[in-house]
């Protein structure tokens, strides 16, 4: 196949999988009224500001910008987090290609994100964790492009693109200081002490800045607000449930972000790419430590579900090849029973319904909250 015509198959691909995504969030879109969360966020669009007790701006003035186009419009408020997904499919894309993956690569990797309930469910929802999903994953294809070509020149537009996700979500730094770790312990250290990277610096400064200064002028309300969230959330983090719900989180697409985290840190010929893998594991160390949430890692996955694909096409060659089309059917056969876990797709008696049911075969576990709030809420509004 020429490369004319590769392009041109990767643009339907990548353009094919962002459709699918917005298109399936919003058929969904009117089935429940909008998360309580989510009513919150939306709330802040009346008072733009430069910071907030909790969360960073950017949602607020996302916020701000819905209310003064689209006023209070359902249709609007979920479109903004499926296109996040939609962008997050197109980058993921970008990166196989950065990897040297071809078509099958994209395909496999775009299936691993397509379904994953953790993000099918982030991406229904809105909340600043979609933004920070989206950021995480941009911010890591600016490294490993970076790496790949040996482009210092990039620092400035990490930077900018670190900048605007700290102004997403606070939890941007894990990621950064884990890439910056992995670069240590990588032969590509001497790009941090390149002149690009101060200019990277004050890009980023100068963008969190406002932010920085507001909490200063407010005695620094989101370490008051972390504090409680140790003494009331984190405290009951523990390292087995941390690590039960990695397993979870892809449940339909376990093996392609293991494939990718396995083989990019053991296999000799792949050490360009190790420090994805790396700083995976950095991520699961630093939040291991610090007792954050199992969900704060949701960001680091789809850049083991781009090696993943680049793997599995590079390896699973010949007679192994069928695997490759065989997994992602089985990964959306896997998926449609767990569905309505991630997305509204059922109506709310049916999902109370479908609640007692998955408890009677699983246990309890995370259908309990679900289940007892469904239930009460149809019983309500029977009444």
């Amino acid at each position: 196949m020429n490369s004319r015509k590769e392009n041109v198959l990767f643009g339907w691909m990548i353009a094919g999988f962002a459709l699918t995504i917005v298109v399936i969030h919003m058929l969904t879109a009117y089935n429940y009224e909008l998360h309580r969360d989510g009513m919150l966020y939306f709330a802040m669009g009346d008072f733009p500001a430069t910071g907030y007790i909790s969360t960073p701006p950017l949602i607020g003035i996302v916020s701000f910008l819905i209310r003064h186009t689209a006023g209070y419009s359902i249709f609007a408020i979920k479109l903004v987090p499926a296109l996040l997904g939609a962008a997050s499919l197109v980058t993921i894309g970008f990166l196989v290609r950065e990897m040297g993956g071809r078509l099958l690569a994209v395909f496999i990797a775009g299936m691993a994100y397509l379904t994953s309930v953790a993000f099918l469910r982030s991406n229904a929802l809105f909340q600043p964790v979609s933004f920070d999903e989206f950021f995480w994953l941009l911010t890591s294809y600016l490294f490993i492009r970076m790496i790949n070509r040996n482009d210092e020149q990039l620092w400035p537009w990490l930077g900018f693109v670190i900048g605007i996700g700290f102004l997403a979500k606070y939890s941007i730094v894990f990621l950064v200081v884990a890439w910056g770790m992995s670069l240590l312990l990588s032969p590509y250290r001497k790009m941090l002490w390149s002149k690009q990277l101060l200019l990277g610096i004050m890009i980023g400064l100068a963008i969190i800045l406002p932010n920085l200064i507001w909490q200063y002028e407010h005695d620094w309300p989101v370490v008051h607000h972390m504090v409680e969230l140790q003494r009331t959330q984190l405290v009951n983090v523990t390292l087995s449930g941390f690590l039960s719900a990695q397993l979870l989180f892809h449940f339909a697409s376990l093996w392609v972000w293991i494939a990718g985290l396995l083989v990019l840190l053991i296999a000799r010929n792949e050490r360009k790419f190790r420090p994805i893998a790396v700083t995976f594991l950095m991520v699961l160390l630093i939040l291991i430590l610090s007792r954050g949430k199992s969900y704060y890692t949701l960001g680091a996955y789809p850049m083991l579900f781009a090696g993943g694909g680049y793997v599995m096409e590079k390896y699973l060659t010949g007679k192994w090849r069928w695997i490759n089309f065989a997994l992602p059917v089985v990964s959306v056969l896997l998926l449609i029973p767990i569905l309505p876990l991630a997305m509204p797709v059922l109506p709310m008696n049916k999902m109370a319904t479908y609640c007692q049911s998955v408890t009677k075969v699983i246990g309890p576990g995370i259908i309990t909250w679900r289940m007892e709030r469904f239930i009460k809420f149809h019983r309500i509004m029977r009444i």
